[in-house]
């Protein structure tokens, strides 16, 4: 793990508790925390990293956009490999739109990669995500709970309105493993960065980011639907999943940006053209 292993002889008692695992406990579950064991709660912290999160973000948590990104990076010595870069548009005003193997670690790397090349990159993510300060310049809230707020649309419609470059995660999660033989790809890609191409007038680059998160990571998803739970238990080891990744390699592929006008829905509908997409991204 990065953090145990280089920060040496931390006071970890000493930290600010950015992230403070019974404080979430008490507030979100306040009647349910008196019967959860003690060895539970210690079970989370470690598998949340609880204590490496505050050591990092004593070091890089007054960082903002893209210097934050790359303190990520640099920290858990991540290497990006780039293909195809000669494929990148000269106008930004592009959606890129991309595989999302990681879950949060290849959207950091995507990001910081499209902010060497363009001012100003923007991606639609869950709420949820905005509670991490450090890189909400580069996020713009889509509420996938409830109804999106006024605001919050008005934000979605002036991005694509404007010359904003745009990364797009079409499956909305995490990929997954699809198959018994261990196969890891996204789900079905949403339709919604083919209408608003469309309906913006942008052309869509695909991008193929090549990396995997540890078998138990799928496993447990693929187990974990096969068996009827719907919630996502898999999610709660993506912090996992990072400090797993510590010192990795990963590929980013840039395909040939392909027109708007090329989704004609006379051939194809928005559904039938996202699936085209995806299939071109993983040909890459």
């Amino acid at each position: 793990m990065a953090d145990r292993s280089e920060g040496g002889n931390i006071d970890y008692s000493k930290l600010e508790k950015v992230i403070d695992i019974d404080r979430v406990v008490s507030t979100k579950a306040p009647k349910l925390k008196k019967w959860i064991p003690g060895c539970v709660l210690r079970y989370l912290k470690n598998t949340l990293h609880e204590d490496d999160l505050n050591y990092f973000m004593s070091l890089y948590g007054k960082l903002q956009g893209k210097p934050f990104a790359e303190a990520i990076l640099s920290h858990f010595h991540i290497t990006i490999n780039v293909e195809g870069e000669e494929n990148l548009p000269q106008d930004g005003r592009v959606i890129f739109a991309s595989n999302h193997p990681l879950g949060g670690l290849d959207g950091v790397a995507l990001l910081e990669f499209f902010n060497r090349h363009y001012a100003r990159v923007k991606s639609p993510v869950n709420d949820v995500l905005m509670n991490v300060r450090q890189l909400t310049t580069y996020f713009i809230p889509v509420n996938k709970m409830g109804n999106q707020s006024r605001e919050a649309a008005g934000e979605l419609y002036d991005t694509y309105a404007a010359d904003d470059t745009i990364l797009f995660f079409p499956a909305g999660m995490c990929s997954r493993r699809i198959d018994f033989k261990g196969t890891v790809a996204d789900l079905d890609w949403k339709k919604t960065f083919v209408a608003k191409a469309v309906q913006y007038k942008r052309n869509v680059v695909p991008v193929h980011f090549i990396g995997k998160n540890s078998k138990f990571f799928y496993g447990l998803g693929y187990w974990r639907k096969k068996l009827g739970i719907k919630l996502n238990i898999e999610m709660l080891y993506l912090v996992d999943e990072l400090y797993k990744a510590n010192g990795s390699t990963f590929t980013i592929k840039v395909g040939e940006p392909i027109p708007y006008s090329v989704f004609d829905k006379k051939q194809k509908n928005y559904n039938e053209w996202a699936e085209w997409v995806k299939q071109k991204v993983y040909a890459i």
